[in-house]
């Protein structure tokens, strides 16, 4: 039996909520118990978490995909085709544009991303 730490309310870092919200929704598949109402009410539970609090970057995208999957998730960094500069995050929008030469690169929706995890 996998032990959970109680959701911890009005935490400075939404995240942490987040963390234990997919901890118990392992917890719940592992026990095979996320058939029916129960396993969509956490699945919409932990989404509706994710969608408020948006990963800010790629560190808490892996420690949430790792947290539900318990597989490794192996971080690399981005860099231009064309001039070999490091990409952002994109803040906002579909497009993340490199700094140095200006070239535009599509961007994956996370929160699409984990849904597709999740379900």
């Amino acid at each position: 039996m996998v032990k959970i730490r109680g959701l911890r309310r009005g935490t400075k870092d939404p995240w942490d909520d987040i963390e234990t919200s997919a901890q118990l929704y392992r917890s719940k598949r592992e026990q095979g118990r996320l058939q029916g109402s129960e396993g969509e009410d956490l699945r919409s539970d932990l989404m509706g978490r994710i969608r408020q609090d948006p990963p800010q970057d790629f560190a808490q995208i892996a420690r949430l995909i790792q947290l539900v999957t318990e597989k490794p998730v192996i971080l690399t960094p981005l860099s231009c085709e064309r001039c070999g500069a490091n990409l952002p995050l994109p803040n906002s929008g579909q497009y993340v544009q490199c700094i140095h030469c200006g070239y535009n690169y599509h961007a994956t929706n996370v929160i699409e991303m984990l849904e597709k995890i999740l379900w």
